[in-house]
């Protein structure tokens, strides 16, 4: 069990020497999340700002049934 231990701290002891590993396993998270959770919110707002602004235009071949016709204007599309 003692030959477990012994490994094990050389082990550890030879990762956190590798600052760069340990920056890249600390550093990087922190700095990713937040632009994430920032950036995505802003993007998906301007998408749909996009979308609402698009004005579509329906034809309808024949007569519209009145339902559907009074359906849409209460709808306000």
């Amino acid at each position: 069990m003692s030959r477990i231990i012994i490994v094990a701290k050389k082990e550890l002891v030879d990762f956190v020497r590798d600052w760069r590993t340990v920056l890249a396993m600390i550093l990087v998270p922190l700095l990713i999340f937040p632009a994430i959770f920032i950036a995505l919110p802003l993007f998906l707002q301007g998408e749909a700002a996009e979308l609402s602004s698009y004005e579509l235009t329906v034809e309808v071949q024949g007569e519209l049934p009145e339902d559907l016709s009074s359906h849409l204007d209460g709808r306000n599309l």
